[in-house]
């Protein structure tokens, strides 16, 4: 199912409007000046027609990543609606070509209430920085009370060992909740979300393995291996009483901190 874009008569008018209109303020100019600006706008100027072919072509490679998704966690029954003799539709008639955006399952099946409450500890591993949060939640008409840290990436370690780099983590949060004096309730243990910003495959919401590095990482000994179970076995040489609940894209992050505040919230995006 592949989507093709359409013009209409209202876009091209549009077009011409702002065609029309670049001049506007700059007064009378010499005819030979106004034509070579007017080409030199044109060659920065994407029109309506293009947006939407961008546009569509962005959402047909989502649906391709989706197929993928859907043939590895919803074989397509013998009977599927979709099929063809040529197996080239998946079961939700998705075109089941390779497409460029890997497109991996979150595992988050629901939506905040918004009643939510109490206190989380977050780390956040980004491409520079780390950001390690004591968030308190007291409801959805309250904003949430941040107590943050941010610890510079050593730049080395961007394309050193593994070891090195959840060790590094590790030490980190020792530190944060040594300084805030976090104790966990007798005989329990702080639960700790953490948010990777890397390509990763979950099969459970506390597991990812990391497909590939990207933001200029290559950090040897963490693609193809459990990223939450590394850094969960750097938390247990430190001896810490932390243990990680949930790992979680920054894309999806985002999202469920939004649908927290705003329940109309549909969709995350980082730029």
């Amino acid at each position: 199912m592949t989507l093709t874009p359409k013009t209409t008569d209202k876009d091209k008018r549009r077009d011409s409007k702002r065609d029309n209109a670049h001049l506007d303020g700059f007064g009378p100019l010499p005819v030979a000046l106004a034509s070579e600006l007017r080409k030199l706008e044109q060659a920065f100027t994407v029109d309506t027609a293009k947006l939407k072919e961008i546009s569509l072509h962005f959402e047909n490679e989502l649906r391709k990543g989706l197929s993928r998704v859907s043939r590895c966690l919803l074989p397509s029954p013998p009977s599927s609606p979709h099929s063809d003799e040529s197996g080239s539709e998946d079961y939700f008639g998705f075109q089941t070509e390779e497409g460029n955006l890997p497109m991996n399952p979150t595992w988050v099946l629901g939506w905040p209430s918004g009643r939510e409450t109490g206190d989380y500890l977050t780390l956040d591993l980004g491409g520079t920085k780390l950001r390690i949060c004591w968030v308190t939640l007291s409801d959805r008409n309250n904003e949430p009370i941040v107590d943050q840290e941010i610890y510079q990436i050593p730049e080395h370690y961007k394309a050193g060992e593994a070891e090195q780099l959840w060790s590094f983590l590790a030490d980190s949060i020792a530190d944060f909740v040594e300084d805030r004096e976090l104790e966990p309730d007798e005989g329990t243990v702080l639960p700790l979300g953490f948010t990777f910003s890397y390509p990763a495959v979950q099969e459970y919401i506390d597991h990812g393995v990391l497909h590939t590095w990207t933001k200029g990482w290559d950090i040897k000994g963490v693609e193809g291996h459990d990223v939450a179970g590394q850094l969960r076995q750097a938390i247990r040489r430190k001896d810490l009483p932390i243990d990680i609940v949930a790992l979680m894209n920054d894309t999806t992050g985002a999202m469920i901190a939004s649908a927290y505040h705003d329940p109309e919230t549909i969709i995350g995006a980082i730029t």
